[in-house]
C-alpha cells in the first residue's frame, strides 16, 4: 500500500500545529543533503564503500536525497522552571533519480519514516524526564556518518541528574523482533571532570523476553555493552576517544541487536574522532576506527568466515579544509578502509578487502560561526572522487563484480578503480 496518504497527512498535521500555535513558540529544525553526480564513464553516480563495512567516507560520496524535519514546542512553563515540551521528527529518503520520486517504501529505495516523537518534563533540582521515541544521546563520527554509540528508539528515562562529580542518565529503551520483546536499559555517567577533559561511562544491556515461555535455545537472556569515552577540548575543537566491548545479543554494538546470539558472541571497538579549528584558515577532521567481532549475527560455525558475521575492520581517514575566504574553501578528504574474516573460508585465506578513497572539493558556505569553520553549514560542494580497491573487495561483490571476468553490468566492469564528479548541497539548522 502506498505511504503517500500518510505523508500528506503528516504534512497537514504539521501545518495545523503551526497555524494553531504562536509562531515564535515553535522550534523548527532540520537536516538535508541532495545533489547531482556521475561516473566519468557516463553512468549515474555511485558511492564507494566496502561490502559489510558500517560506514563510508562522506565527502563527494553520498548518492541519495535525505532530509529530516523536526518540530518542537514548549507547551507549559512556569516561574519555578518546570517545563514540558514536545518533539517530533519525520525523515524521508529518495534515490535522487528524477523530479517526481514517490515515497512508497518499496524496492525503489524511497521511503518516509517517523524518527522522533517524545515528551520531556524538566523538573528543577531533579532532572529531565522523558518518554517516547527519540534520538538518545547518540555519539557519531560526522566525516563517515558512523553512529558508534546509539540506542535510539522508543523508550523512557531521566537525564541531567546532578551528582556533583558528574551527571547521571538512566533510560529503558524497547523494541520488538518477531515475537520477542527486547528491553535495553541504558545507564550513563557523563560530564565527569578530569584534569584534561571529561569522561563518559556507560552500560547498555539487552534483555530478551518471549511470549508464553517460548524456548530461546542457548540465546543469552541478558547481554552487555560497555562504553568509555574521553573527551578533550583541543585547538578550537575537541578529541573523542572511545573504547567499547559487547557480548551476546549486543555484539553488533548498534541499535540493531541479534536476539539469537549466545555468550560466545563478543566484540570490541576503538574509535578516535578528532575535529580541530586551529586557525581561521584551516580546520581538520580525522578518524581512526578498529573493531574485532565474533558471531555478530550468528553462532553457526558455518558463518564464521563471513565478514558480515565475524571480522576485523579498520578505517583511517582525514578531511582537511583550507578556508581561503569567508565564504569559500577547498577540502581534501582521504580515507582507507579494510575488512577481513576472522577465520579463513574453505580453500581461502583471511586476506582483507581494502578500499582507498580521495576527494578534493571546492566549497561555498556562510562565514564561520562560533563553533568553528569545520561544521559551518549550509555548504555547496563541487567534488571529484577517486577510489581504488583490491581484488578481494572485487570478489566480495564491489558493484556486483563478484562474477569477474565478464561482469558487464558493473559501472566499472572489472576495473578496481573509478571516478565520480558532482555537486552536492548539505544543510542543518
Amino acid at each position: 500500500m502506498s505511504k503517500a496518504p500518510y505523508a500528506i497527512a503528516g504534512i497537514a498535521l504539521a501545518a495545523i500545529v503551526l497555524a494553531a500555535s504562536p509562531a515564535e513558540a515553535i522550534d523548527f529544525h532540520g537536516y538535508g543533503r541532495s545533489g547531482v553526480g556521475s561516473t566519468i564513464a557516463g553512468g549515474p553516480q555511485v558511492c564507494f564503500g566496502l561490502p559489510n563495512m558500517p560506514y563510508k567516507y562522506r565527502l563527494g560520496n553520498e548518492c541519495e536525497t535525505y532530509f529530516e524535519l523536526e518540530l518542537a514546542d514548549t507547551v507549559y512553563k512556569d516561574q519555578s522552571g518546570i517545563n514540558f515540551s514536545y518533539h517530533t521528527m519525520v525523515a524521508y529518503v529518495t534515490t535522487q533519480d528524477g523530479d517526481w520520486e514517490s515515497l512508497k517504501g518499496d524496492s525503489s529505495g524511497n521511503d518516509i519514516a517517523v524518527r522522533q516523537a517524545y515528551v520531556t518534563a524538566t523538573l528543577p533540582g531533579v532532572g529531565n524526564l522523558w518518554a517516547g521515541k527519540r534520538y538518545y544521546m547518540r555519539q557519531d563520527v560526522h566525516m563517515i556518518d558512523f553512529f558508534y554509540w546509539d540506542v535510539s528508539g522508543p523508550g523512557a528515562g531521566i537525564e541531567e541528574i546532578d551528582l556533583g562529580f558528574g551527571k547521571l542518565a538512566v533510560a529503558m529503551m524497547q523494541t520488538h523482533q518477531g515475537g520477542a520483546q527486547e528491553w535495553r536499559p541504558d545507564i550513563r555517567l557523563y560530564s565527569i571532570g578530569l584534569p584534561l577533559g571529561s569522561l563518559t561511562l556507560g552500560w547498555d544491556g539487552v534483555y530478551m523476553t518471549v511470549p508464553n515461555g517460548a524456548d530461546t535455545g542457548d540465546a543469552a537472556t541478558l547481554s552487555h555493552w560497555l562504553n568509555a569515552q574521553w573527551s578533550v577540548p583541543m585547538l578550537g575543537g575537541r578529541n573523542n576517544f572511545t573504547l567499547q566491548w559487547a557480548n551476546g545479543s549486543a555484539t553488533p554494538m548498534s541499535q540493531y541487536v541479534s536476539l539469537g546470539n549466545t555468550t560466545d558472541s563478543s566484540g570490541f571497538r576503538v574509535v578516535e574522532d578528532l575535529v580541530i579549528n586551529p586557525s581561521e584558515q584551516f580546520s581538520l577532521g580525522a578518524v581512526v576506527e578498529y573493531a574485532d567481532q565474533k558471531g555478530r549475527y550468528s553462532n553457526d560455525p558455518a558463518n564464521d568466515s563471513a565478514t558480515w558475521n565475524s571480522r576485523k575492520e579498520m578505517g583511517i581517514g582525514a578531511r582537511g579544509i583550507f578556508h581561503f575566504s569567508k565564504i569559500a574553501s577547498v577540502a581534501v578528504e582521504a580515507g582507507y578502509e579494510s575488512i577481513a574474516p576472522k577465520t579463513a573460508p574453505a580453500g581461502g585465506n583471511t586476506d582483507a578487502a581494502t578500499l582507498i578513497k580521495v576527494t578534493p572539493a571546492l566549497i561555498l558556505h556562510p562565514p564561520a560561526g562560533p563553533g568553528g569553520a569545520y561544521f559551518t553549514r549550509p555548504e555547496l560542494r563541487f567534488f571529484l572522487t577517486y577510489a581504488t580497491w583490491n581484488d578481494v573487495a572485487k570478489a566480495a561483490g564491489m558493484f556486483g563484480q563478484s562474477g569477474c571476468p565478464g561482469t558487464e553490468g558493473s559501472p566499472f566492469k572489472c576495473d578496481t578503480n573509478g571516478i565520480t564528479v558532482g555537486l552536492q548541497g548539505e544543510v542543518w539548522f
